[in-house]
């Protein structure tokens, strides 16, 4: 028996595995070379789930292009910094980090906008994106200051972080600053309705954080990212690992959303966050292979830590494995209609 739903649809994203291994997507180069196979390879997909899943909500069978200049995935700040990217059939697209020593880190600087062949052909994209479809997304993954600096520099930078806190700081910086100057000069220029000046809002992903301590993040991390934060009018932030150890250093950054990573304490989270508008991430890990009850009960235990139901914006889940059967997508899809 139904009820009037506490909580919104799950949004349920599948990832490139997923994809490849189910609807036999193949993610390798050529898919990401070429902006429109990109922009149409989307399509197909949203069409595809929609013939497998739109009894439950999933896909849709005309779905509108999304055209964007994300040619290297997620990494397109690796790529700015000058990583190499590679391309897989069934991933999404890897940075390989750059090597050296603490030279590296301290020659490090804004790149030049003006002058990279990663901006130019990324406008190259978006102007014949804008042709072709009539728009073109300003949508380019930022990450954080600290994403980018682990995705770019890996295990170099986290030992800076311990042994030349003070250089790792100005990598941090670094980032910022070219992320801010990537959302003025290019994501704006690209599509000003959702990158306006007069209203700075952005947000950023703080992943990584979970690779270090919260002292380390306190006494490293924090300034600069405290720094982003005063800059920006409306400010979202996502922790996709476990919560807890960071939720007080968070109250200073003032966030005006939290999407919070499964495992976490969400009755924690919401009493240190208690009138914080919340999305909460579910691992695949936890839910594939339950049965119905299982799922309904392990989701039903988020909501009502991280209740009232209405500070409560979404549930959302990524990063399926091939293991994920479609009873546990359908079962996904519809436990709002049943917890």
């Amino acid at each position: 028996m139904t009820h009037e739903p506490k909580i919104n649809p799950l949004a349920i994203n599948f990832n490139e595995n997923w994809n490849h291994c189910k609807l036999g997507m193949d993610y390798s180069k050529p898919n990401w070379d070429d902006p429109r196979i990109r922009t149409d390879s989307q399509m197909a997909v949203e069409r595809t789930l929609h013939q497998r899943f739109g009894d439950v909500g999933i896909g849709n069978p005309d779905p509108a292009p999304k055209p964007n200049i994300m040619a290297y995935g997620h990494r397109f700040f690796a790529a700015l910094f000058g990583c190499e990217i590679v391309y897989f059939a069934d991933q999404a697209p890897c940075a390989l980090p750059l090597r050296g020593g603490y030279d590296l880190l301290r020659e490090l600087e804004v790149p030049d906008l003006t002058n990279s062949a990663i901006i130019e052909r990324a406008w190259t994209e978006a102007e014949l994106l804008k042709r072709e479809y009539g728009l073109c997304l300003g949508d380019i993954n930022t990450g954080s200051p600290l994403n980018n600096a682990v995705t770019v520099f890996n295990e170099l930078f986290l030992t800076a972080l311990y042994e030349e806190p003070a250089l790792a700081q100005h990598v941090l910086r670094v980032f910022m600053e070219t992320q801010i100057a990537v959302y003025q000069k290019f994501q704006h220029e690209i599509d000003p309705e959702h990158y306006p000046l007069e209203a700075y809002n952005q947000g950023y992903g703080n992943g990584h954080a979970v690779m270090v301590s919260p002292e380390q993040y306190k006494e490293v991390i924090l300034p600069v990212d405290k720094e982003y934060r005063a800059r920006s009018n409306h400010f979202g932030l996502h922790h996709c690992g476990v919560f807890d150890r960071y939720a007080e250093l968070y109250t200073e950054l003032h966030p005006d959303s939290l999407d919070v990573g499964a495992g976490s304490d969400y009755a924690y989270m919401r009493s240190v966050f208690p009138d914080t508008p919340t999305s909460l991430i579910i691992d695949p890990a936890h839910v594939e292979g339950l049965d119905r009850d299982a799922l309904d009960r392990h989701i039903a235990g988020m909501v009502e830590g991280a209740a009232p139901y209405g500070l409560i914006t979404s549930l959302w889940t990524s990063d399926f494995s091939a293991g994920m059967t479609d009873e546990n997508i359908r079962d996904l899809a519809t436990v709002h209609m049943r917890i």
